[in-house]
């Protein structure tokens, strides 16, 4: 799917579909939003060049997403809120302008896990914002690229969010 108009794939109410080795990119808005209670797996995708998020995740939505890679967005990579759920593992995030992961507005029962976030040439942008009272699980997660004694921020925590943190490391691959 190329240069779609927003969003290049909509997963919403009960739909649940199998999204396998899919390529969205170039897009003029999101490239995937899981929306409204709408849940599925995507598997072994790849995401970039979506003017804003490569992949949102918002009320309700709960997708299974493993080994995607997601690169080059102009926005986050994954854009979580209102109450967002489900499981990104097992990927790749790169090369992003905002951050590799947003998660904001109450998404509690959203967990990243074994996913690799590279820091992009840009400079100083964190791989994770958590933020509204969002409590994500981040587990065994590898942050490349930020030094932590260099006052690098991997993950930025504002307005009463508690991200649960489980094994992350930091530094180089």
């Amino acid at each position: 799917i190329e240069g779609n108009a927003c969003p290049g794939v909509l997963v919403r109410e009960r739909s649940n579909p199998v999204i396998y080795q899919c390529t969205v990119r170039a897009g003029r808005g999101v490239g995937m939003r899981v929306c409204d209670g709408g849940k599925g797996i995507v598997d072994a995708s790849q995401f970039g060049g979506n003017t804003q998020h490569e992949l949102e995740i918002c009320d309700q939505g709960g997708p299974l997403v493993t080994r995607s890679h997601f690169q080059g967005a102009a926005g986050s990579a994954v854009a979580a809120h209102s109450k967002a759920q489900g499981t990104v593992e097992d990927s790749v995030i790169e090369d992003f302008q905002v951050a590799g992961i947003v998660v904001r507005d109450k998404a509690t029962e959203l967990v990243v896990a074994r996913t690799t976030l590279r820091r992009g040439a840009g400079g100083q942008v964190p791989g994770c914002i958590v933020a509204e009272g969002a409590k994500p699980e981040l587990r065994e997660n590898h942050f490349e690229g930020w030094v932590i004694p260099d006052g690098d921020v991997p993950i930025q925590t504002l307005s009463a969010a508690v991200p649960k943190l489980v094994r992350n490391s930091f530094g180089e691959s």
